[in-house]
């Protein structure tokens, strides 16, 4: 049976009774799926936000979100429930009291990215190596959240082998309490930050919460629990434009991710750039994407206008008077973006990012063109005309991504002349290959 496959026994716990009656149930585990096999006759086909648990290997155990999937009729029926987060070592009874006081991470993809070590020496040459302790790195500090990562060491012993091990965490803290999921959708943010970093891992990260305060019954000292939950992975084999080490932006950390966190109108072009690190998507879909993404970043930061505001109501109330009836409500119907830019004059606003995107002869006029034919082609399905296709396709959304990235680095704080050493430019002849 594979590592990463586990079968628990035990019972569960609903909160339709107060956690009264007990239920028979197996865990599955595998990878980032958790399932719940429930033996009994008498259930609704209902979702639950907490069931509680214990199990042999787990002790008590906490499910939370909790989706019903179908069930199995005999003399004793089954029913399954799909489980998004399973926390180990407590049995908490109420849905809004999912909150604690820190989440670590251990997070493989760190270990490339920091490129520390707190082990010296050689055990073939000097036949001794030292060990220097443990390693912080901060990267931020707010009112809510601190966010900081360490270097920890660990030994194994197995058939006379001793194994040393360095492994890093990153932690998450806070003084009053977060719930769950504002914590991990900070993690969700940080994973992102570091593939926007080109930093990539496929392993599974580990998680552990922790509750400093004496809130639970018995409870006599700092309580930590193990967390299941979905790590957010990469897909294989990922190629990246820039690549940043944690040494590259030392200095920056501060702004950078209070920036990355707290600027909400980067979300949607963040979200739309990162989208084909964790899904494999058509050429197509990419494309639109790229292109969705930088017209999302033009609308919340750059001019979002043709005429000034005074001067377009002049022009639209000046049409308006002349229209009838119903041209006006098709006029107020279909032009109410009218005073926006086009799609190419949003594409123009970036010439100067595409120059740094692209190496080469090119007119700008006319990949711009390109893009917004093949835009408006796969939007709408009409003329196909001076469209980009198959890998012409793809290697200009790669283009695009990258001036939406230039675009984000700056409105994080990263430095210009760190973004422009560290891109690497696409040579505009390998795209339009005769």
């Amino acid at each position: 049976m594979a590592e990463n496959f586990k079968l628990f026994k035990g019972q569960i716990y609903f909160e339709t009774d107060c956690f009264v009656k007990s239920y028979d149930t197996t865990l599955t585990i595998e990878n980032n799926t958790f399932i719940l096999d429930v033996k009994g006759d008498s259930f609704s086909n209902s979702n639950f936000k907490i069931i509680q648990g214990e199990f042999q290997d787990l002790g008590y155990v906490t499910f939370v979100d909790c989706y019903f999937t179908g069930r199995t009729l005999s003399v004793v029926s089954t029913f399954r429930y799909n489980v998004l987060h399973i926390i180990e070592g407590v049995k908490i009874n109420d849905f809004e009291k999912l909150n604690f006081s820190s989440l670590s991470i251990e997070m493989p993809i760190l270990k490339n990215w920091i490129n520390k070590t707190s082990i010296k020496g050689d055990l073939v040459f000097e036949n001794k190596i030292e060990y220097s302790g443990t390693q912080k790195f901060d990267f931020y500090k707010s009112e809510i959240i601190e966010l900081s990562a360490s270097l920890f060491c660990k030994e194994n012993f197995s058939k006379n082998i001793r194994t040393i091990e360095e492994y890093y965490e990153l932690k998450f803290f806070t003084s009053n309490n977060l719930n769950l999921f504002e914590f991990l959708n900070y993690y969700r943010k940080t994973k992102l930050l570091l593939n926007f970093f080109g930093q990539h891992h496929s392993a599974i990260d580990n998680f552990y919460l922790k509750e400093d305060n004496l809130i639970y019954e018995n409870q006599d000292e700092p309580l930590s629990m193990k967390l299941h939950t979905s790590t957010l992975n990469f897909m294989t084999n990922p190629s990246f434009d820039f690549v940043f080490s944690y040494n590259d932006l030392i200095d920056s950390y501060q702004n950078i991710f209070e920036c990355w966190f707290n600027n909400k109108k980067l979300e949607d072009s963040i979200n739309l750039i990162s989208e084909k690190s964790f899904l494999k998507l058509s050429g197509e879909t990419y494309f639109l994407n790229t292109c969705f993404s930088l017209e999302t970043l033009h609308r919340k930061h750059f001019k979002n206008y043709v005429y000034e505001e005074e001067n377009y109501e002049q022009l639209r109330i000046g049409i308006i008077e002349k229209l009838n009836p119903e041209e006006k409500k098709l006029f107020l119907e279909k032009l109410q973006f009218a005073n926006e830019p086009s799609f190419r004059s949003r594409l123009k606003d970036f010439n100067k990012d595409f120059a740094i995107s692209l190496k080469g002869d090119y007119k700008a006029n006319n990949i711009i063109g390109k893009i917004v034919d093949t835009r408006n082609y796969l939007v709408h399905r009409g003329e196909k005309k001076n469209i980009l296709e198959n890998i012409e396709m793809t290697k200009v959304a790669k283009v695009i991504e990258n001036v939406v990235k230039i675009n984000i680095f700056r409105l994080i704080g990263v430095d210009e002349n760190k973004i422009q050493s560290k891109i690497k430019s696409i040579n505009y002849d390998d795209i339009f290959i005769s």
